[in-house]
Parts: structure tokens; C-alpha cells; sequence
């Protein structure tokens, strides 16, 4: 199952679930700046949200910031101590951008 930019966004009841589904809609239509600058605005308000941190990375990588999203993949990593499908899709988009 591929992952969407729905799948883990928008759920927080913290109040950053307006900053995340305005991510996630930006994702969902490709306007991958503007992800990735609301997944940062997001981790300000929830810096250990394993999701956000793969989102974000996801959003580099489709801007060809791959070391960025590097990192994020293990800020996510790190975050969770279950297998995370977002982390999951963020290191198949790197696999299929190592050359």
C-alpha cells in the first residue's frame, strides 16, 4: 500500500492539525515548498512526531534536497519505536533517487 499525503496527516488535536492538513493538501497537489514549509512549522509545535518528520523528508526529496531528507528519515526513525509506514516511503523515494 503506497502512502498518501493523508495517511498520517491531520490527526493531531493539538492544535497543529490545521498546520498539517494545510501541508498535506499541498503535497497532495505537488506544491512540495510549501509542504515542506508547513511539515516545519508543524515539527516547531511537535518536534517528536515521527510522521511529520517523514513527511517533511518526503517534501525534500521531491525538491532534490536529498541530504536534508536523509536526515530526516532518521529524525523519524528515531521518533518511533514501531516500523512507521511514512518512514517506510521516504526511504523507498531515496532508494529511487541513489544513483
Amino acid at each position: 500500500m503506497r502512502t498518501t499525503p493523508s495517511s498520517g496527516c491531520a490527526r493531531s488535536s493539538d492544535g497543529t492539525h490545521l498546520l498539517l492538513a494545510e501541508a498535506c493538501a499541498a503535497a497532495a497537489a505537488g506544491d512540495w515548498e510549501h509542504a515542506a514549509a508547513s511539515f516545519e512549522r508543524a515539527l516547531d509545535a511537535r518536534p517528536l512526531d515521527c510522521c511529520t518528520h517523514a513527511w517533511l523528508g518526503i517534501s525534500y526529496v521531491e525538491q532534490g534536497r536529498i541530504e536534508d531528507a536523509r536526515r530526516k528519515l532518521v529524525d523519524a526513525e528515531v521518533r518511533t519505536p514501531v516500523k512507521c509506514t511514512t518512514a517506510g516511503e521516504l526511504s523507498r523515494r531515496l532508494e529511487g533517487r541513489a544513483a
